[in-house]
């Protein structure tokens, strides 16, 4: 079963991941422009959530509107995701 923390957890590992930030730099509220992303990344992190959660409806556009992880953690999990 898929948990509402696990998914933060999801969210915030794949920003580490696509966004090279070092987790003590990362946070649900931290903005994703402001870590250094941008249309090419926020397919990346699209991309790597959609493969993670395969019934997940996710663009890059999502990405892009979200803003935080937080923000991208609570669109996953209104989909029922969670």
């Amino acid at each position: 079963m898929v948990t509402k923390l696990t998914i933060d957890s999801v969210v915030l590992s794949t920003y580490s991941k696509v966004l090279v930030v070092t987790p003590t730099r990362l946070s649900l509220s931290a903005d994703f422009i402001s870590l250094g992303g941008n249309s090419l990344k926020a397919a990346e992190i699209a991309a790597a959530l959609k493969k993670t959660y395969p019934a997940l409806a996710i663009t890059p556009e999502n990405v892009l509107r979200c803003r935080t992880a937080g923000g991208l953690a609570d669109f996953i999990k209104r989909q029922g995701i969670a």
